[in-house]
């Protein structure tokens, strides 16, 4: 069973996340960044990219659209608005309320774990089209993290 999907992409300031997630509806999740999983800067390398832990679709929408450089990030969408906990593990990821974990480290290692198949495909289709390097599915055969973590 398809899990997730892994590439790789180019070390550079860009509206990265924006590239890969347009090819989703942004605008119905909620997204949490997942503050001690995250560096992310801005294009000057002089701030943190993230302002805030928690945005609507449409303010996290906004806010990729923007450049940016990433060293690590651990992001994660829910559909609606509650507690949020940093999911740990692929076990709690399909038990709970999270719909998508985007693992980026190394700067150019992602990993994105979906639960919604045609989101799935999306993103693997996407990130074959902007020419990523590596573009693989995660399977439950070749799924080697046992801990959701950046670090």
């Amino acid at each position: 069973m398809k899990r997730g999907v892994s590439f790789e992409i180019p070390q550079q300031t860009a509206d990265t996340l924006w590239q890969i997630l347009s090819a989703i509806d942004i605008y119905k999740y909620f997204w949490v960044v997942i503050e001690d999983q995250t560096e992310v800067w801005d294009s000057r390398y002089e701030n943190d990219f993230f302002r805030q832990r928690c945005y609507t679709g449409k303010n996290f929408a906004k806010c990729i659209q923007q450049d940016h450089h990433i060293v690590f990030l651990k992001l994660q969408a829910y559909l609606l608005p509650h507690a949020f906990q940093n999911v740990l593990s692929y076990e709690e990821f399909m038990a709970g309320d999270c719909q998508f974990v985007m693992l980026i480290y190394d700067c150019e290692n992602v990993e994105v774990y979906i639960k919604d198949r045609a989101v799935l495909d999306s993103v693997f289709n996407r990130a074959n089209a902007l020419g990523y390097y590596n573009v693989n599915f995660i399977t439950d055969l070749n799924d080697t993290r046992t801990k959701m973590n950046v670090l």
